[in-house]
């Protein structure tokens, strides 16, 4: 009302007083707005991470799933998203304190092995937890013990200690390898960890025996690396095989923790083959090796006898004008010492391939131009497994699951963005972990008999919120052989 009795000038005069008063505010208003510096993407980068479930993982043989919040196990049935909690910090202290062990501050990374029972380690101790047994101390291994790995049936320990190798079986610790010399390696992840590798030991399925790498690198060049985290400088050789030069040495051993005896896989000649990605039969019988040539340009997959050493057989070859990069071990069908899944490039995209050591002709279970980018596991009974995959584009990541015997493909999901599943040992259930520009996190919960009815179980805040970001578009640009590359707006401005 007294705004609509004044006079035109006074309007005017009150008017240019706001706009000014805006124009003084505006340089305020701005600065609530934090901007990124390169300082924050270091310092703050936790902060600034997308908040997630810790420890999310299903029970095995269960439609219930847990997580951490704090030091406090939730646990969530997923047919009715009910929860309840799991104390378990101070009745795992008490069992340590119990067993004259020091009690931890925190919930340790805990693994599930059944529907009771977790397993955990601390810094040189690994424990059983049971729900209804109470805590229970399995086996040690050193604290300076490096290239840990634990079998998960027995929870026996396979470890290096310098260039040796050592395994620790139900508190009796044993050498299996001593160097031999400088050069001489045991029980390391060899071959510069190219073709997917990135250990040197591999228990057997039932944990009786352990395969492992030795390398000799002997002959190979010393090349001097300055390491820069000292004053002054100070060299460090490595030996490294460079182009024309000799390369190392690498043989398979197999201990046996019954006998305490070892072998050695007749892998033959020539020395400076690859030996690429170690499994085992399901029945502890045979292990199964990719073996590639130098160049690189041929790959022989082979069985041997786990018991004494000899090679059995070629299951299958691949061969490439280019080159041939096997880079996942075989993972049998459970239920099956006969078939298995083989992950190859053979047909210009990584896909999954059925195969049987009989050598019989492989049969594709995944296919087109959307090679697979992680591979989750079968369902227990072995009928379906599961598995993500990129689009054409390269942009976007999906989840599948392939019926064995039909061949019949099932979608877990469909927003462009990247999809990573957990999914539950039944594969009755997923957990679709999801991601894209325009959201930091969510996770679905999801019957693989109706992907598209799905409930959200968690939804992380944008961390960002608050900071003054441009805006990133994709956009397509045509390259000279005809295919649409997706970029940034103002990267493709430059084309």
């Amino acid at each position: 009302m007294i705004f609509e009795k004044m006079t035109n000038a006074h309007k005017s005069l009150i008017s240019q007083f706001l706009n000014i008063l805006t124009l003084l505010l505006l340089p305020l208003t701005l600065s609530a707005q934090n901007k990124f510096s390169m300082s924050d993407a270091f310092s703050k980068r936790a902060a600034l991470s997308p908040a997630n479930l810790k420890q999310l993982q299903w029970i095995p043989e269960t439609a219930q799933f847990t997580h951490v919040v704090g030091n406090q196990m939730v646990r969530v049935n997923a047919p009715n998203l009910s929860t309840d909690t799991l104390t378990l910090l101070p009745k795992i202290n008490e069992g340590l304190v119990a067993l004259s062990a020091a009690p931890l501050s925190a919930l340790p990374t805990v693994t599930w092995t059944g529907a009771d029972k977790m397993w955990f380690r601390t810094d040189k101790e690994i424990y059983t937890y049971s729900l209804t047994e109470g805590l229970n101390r399995k086996n040690w291994h050193p604290a300076e013990a490096e290239n840990l790995d634990i079998s998960d049936k027995t929870f026996a320990a396979a470890y290096t200690l310098g260039n040796d190798l050592w395994v620790n079986i139900g508190g009796k610790e044993l050498g299996v390898a001593k160097s031999e010399g400088d050069g001489i390696v045991y029980g390391k992840s060899v071959h510069r960890d190219e073709f997917g590798i990135f250990k040197g030991t591999f228990w057997s399925p039932s944990g009786r025996h352990l395969a492992f790498y030795r390398m000799d690198e002997s002959m190979v060049t010393k090349y001097p690396i300055y390491v820069l985290d000292s004053m002054p400088a100070v060299v460090r050789e490595v030996r490294y095989p460079y182009a024309g030069t000799a390369s190392h040495h690498v043989t398979v051993g197999i201990f046996d923790t019954q006998t305490a005896k070892t072998i050695y896989l007749k892998t033959g000649e020539p020395a400076e083959q690859y030996l690429t990605n170690v499994s085992w039969t399901p029945d502890d019988k045979y292990v199964l090796i990719a073996v590639v040539n130098r160049a690189q340009d041929h790959m022989w997959f082979n069985q041997y006898d786990a018991s004494t050493g000899a090679f059995v057989k070629t299951i299958f070859e691949e061969t490439s004008d280019k080159w041939v990069e096997p880079e996942k071990p075989a993972v049998f069908v459970p239920g099956s010492n006969e078939q298995f899944l083989w992950q190859s490039e053979r047909d210009g995209y990584n896909h999954l391939y059925l195969c049987n050591l009989n050598g019989k002709t492989a049969r594709q279970i995944s296919k087109g131009a959307m090679p697979v980018t992680a591979f989750y596991g079968f369902d227990t009974k072995g009928e379906n497994c599961f598995y993500q995959v990129a689009d054409e584009t390269g942009m976007n990541r999906y989840v599948f699951s392939s019926n064995l015997k039909t061949g019949v493909l099932t979608r877990l999901n469909q927003e462009e963005g990247a999809h990573h599943a957990l999914v539950n040992s039944t594969g009755e259930w997923a957990l679709d972990v999801f991601a894209n520009a325009a959201t930091p996190r969510l996770i679905y919960l999801s019957r693989w008999a109706d992907p598209a009815k799905r409930e959200i179980v968690f939804g992380a805040k944008n961390p960002l919120e608050g900071y003054s970001l441009g805006l990133t578009r994709i956009s397509t640009v045509p390259s000279k052989g005809g295919n649409a590359v997706e970029y940034p707006d103002d990267i493709a401005a430059g084309f």
